[in-house]
């Protein structure tokens, strides 16, 4: 406490203790479906992804045990200017039964932006992993999402489109008296596949995709008819001037 009139501090009569106790407990990891590499050769294995998916932590099962093996992590959006693989993250993975008990090392933390694809290059100067190849399953941070739904579904969520106008508002304005007991029931949503602006259905990660038609393929098909046609209206009175003037 601090005062400054009077000059004296004021008496203390009283005073209440109380004691507690509070845990912090970060968010749990969502993960994907393990998946094999979409690419392999001698050296390296690389996965693909329909859109592109902030990674958090990468769980690569080793195809066969008693392996260990230092590799290199890199990953790219495919998309200017970072098309080239960017190295996230050189680690040690092993797999290895001892007395009868499988050890294993197989997460590794990447945090990073957005990226389309990731590359798995182990060292193959210690016999690389094996026979087989490895399994790899993303885990990002859970989210949680709250909608009013409008209509029957299903709904769309727009996830990384920079022209989308957000909409976003506080859960007391969609539901008066969230958090209290007058709050009305929530349903739940079951979150559907990942739709990609191109390339057809996949479950690489357990996310798919879907080839969509592209807007205004007929008005543009249209918009080019007519042009001709007018060419060619231009082209036919031109020649019909030409031969009127001949005579």
């Amino acid at each position: 406490m601090t005062w400054h009139d009077p000059v004296e501090a004021p008496a203390l009569t009283a005073a209440t203790l109380t004691i507690g106790s509070a845990t912090d407990h970060p968010a749990g990891l969502v993960w994907s479906e393990a998946t094999a590499p979409t690419r392999s050769d001698a050296g390296s294995y690389e996965w693909d992804y329909p859109r592109p998916v902030a990674l958090e932590r990468l769980r690569i099962a080793l195809p066969q045990v008693n392996v260990v093996t230092p590799v290199e992590i890199a990953a790219k959006d495919e998309q200017p200017p970072h098309t080239e693989w960017r190295v996230l993250a050189r680690t040690v993975l092993y797999r290895l039964l001892i007395d009868g008990k499988e050890w294993q090392q197989q997460e590794v933390s990447v945090r990073t932006a957005p990226e389309r694809a990731i590359r798995l290059v182990p060292d193959v100067r210690g016999g690389g992993l094996g026979g087989g190849a490895p399994m790899m399953s993303v885990g990002v941070t859970a989210q949680q999402l709250l909608f009013l739904a409008r209509g029957s579904g299903p709904f769309t969520l727009a996830i990384g489109k920079d022209d989308t106008k957000p909409a976003n508002l506080t859960p007391a304005t969609l539901m008066p008296g969230y958090g209290s007991t007058n709050a009305p029931p929530i349903s739940v949503a079951q979150l559907g596949p990942l739709i990609g602006s191109a390339g057809q259905s996949s479950s690489a990660g357990g996310l798919g995709a879907t080839r969509e038609a592209p807007s205004g393929g007929w008005q543009s098909i249209l918009l080019w008819g007519v042009l001709l046609l007018g060419i060619g209206a231009i082209g036919f009175m031109a020649v019909r001037l030409l031969r009127q003037t001949k005579a």
